[in-house]
Parts: structure tokens; sequence; C-alpha cells
């Protein structure tokens, strides 16, 4: 089956049981605001509106599956209050959950991330600056080290070394410990891969 039709084929599944929720009443809890059309959640760098009728951005333009997908995913695992982040920062690969989605994490965020800003560190400064990125813990260790929010109870921390005379530039992405409050390890790792395309530069890259 081909990753548009795997897509498709959730999305329609996670569609029914939005239908099924009262979105006013967890708007708050997942950091959303109750319009007519659904919630509107902000997510990297856009606002969606999400409700029974499918998934639009702040253009109205219908979402990607992909971006859909971890939309829907967000809405549906809402807790019963929003969850306070503990300030334990995992690697992706560390969550239970996550070990077959090791190796495309790897690939598709990852390594993006390393080859397309190795040598460039303030070309990706400035693309997580865009995102309203601030310094990390962290950020007297690395070269780049900022906190980037993806979602209203999802916030990230990227870490980037970059090259010199003997290594390439490593990267690495890091999730407070309760995003699994939140989301499915699957929709940890779209969101990852949607979240290197935006700084990228290269948004539409996973639309479709």
């Amino acid at each position: 089956m081909k990753k548009a039709d795997v897509f498709r084929k959730t999305y329609e599944n996670y569609l029914k049981k939005i239908s099924e929720i009262d979105l006013e009443r967890i708007a708050p809890i997942i950091g959303g605001k109750k319009s007519e059309g659904g919630v509107v959640i902000p997510y990297i760098d856009r606002e969606y509106t999400v409700g029974s009728d499918g998934v639009t951005d702040d253009r109205g333009k219908t979402a990607s599956f992909p971006v859909s997908v971890v939309l829907l995913k967000y809405v549906l695992m809402a807790p019963g209050a929003r969850p306070i982040p503990n300030g334990q920062w995992m690697n992706f690969r560390d969550f239970p959950d996550a070990g077959p989605l090791v190796t495309y994490f790897g690939s598709n965020v990852i390594q993006v991330l390393e080859r397309g800003f190795d040598g460039r560190v303030n070309l990706l400064r400035q693309g997580c600056l865009a995102l309203g990125a601030e310094d990390s813990p962290f950020a007297s260790t690395f070269d780049l080290s900022v906190t980037i929010p993806v979602l209203p109870n999802v916030t990230v921390i990227l870490n980037f070394n970059d090259r010199d005379d003997e290594f390439p530039g490593v990267a690495n992405l890091l999730f407070d410990r309760t995003v699994a409050l939140c989301l499915d390890m699957e929709s940890v790792a779209i969101l990852g891969v949607t979240l290197a395309e935006v700084i990228l530069g290269d948004r539409e890259k996973g639309q479709g």
C-alpha cells in the first residue's frame, strides 16, 4: 500500500472519531480555540482548523495528509487536563513505542537537518527563530540549541553542532517525556519530518 493510501485510510478513520468528540470542551485542554468549523490549533508555522469535515489551514486550504493525521491524533488523544512538561528531554529512539520508526526518523528528520545545514548553522538559526525559537537549557553546550513550540502542548529542543575540520554537522531533536500524552510515536515522527521541511523552507514537500 502506498504511503498516501495509508495516510488517507488513517485520515478517514480519525474523522469518524472526531465527529463523536465535544470539541468545545477539549479546546482549552489542547490549547486550541473553538470556532464555527471546529477547533483552531497552531502547528509549527500555521494555524489549522480541525473538525469533523477535515483539516484546513489558515488560508482555507485542505491540509496535507501528514499534517492532518498529526492534528487529528492530537485532538483524539486530548488528556483530561493540559500536560505539564517535566523537563525530562528524550531522544525519539528512547520512547518505548518508537522502535519500528527509529530508522525512519533518523533518515527523514536528523539526516535531513544535518545535510541541509552542514556548514550553515547561521541559516539554521534563522529558520528556527522564524518559528519562535528560544535558547534551550543546553545552549552553552552546542553551536545551536533552541526550544521550538510546535503544538500548544508540545515543544521540542533542536541541538546542532556545525562541522569542523574532522567531523560533519551533527543534529538531534529532543522531546519532553509528556509528548507521549499528546501524540503516538507515528505522529511524533511525522511531526519531526514536517518541522525539518519547514526549517529547510520546503514546506510544500509533504503536501498531498
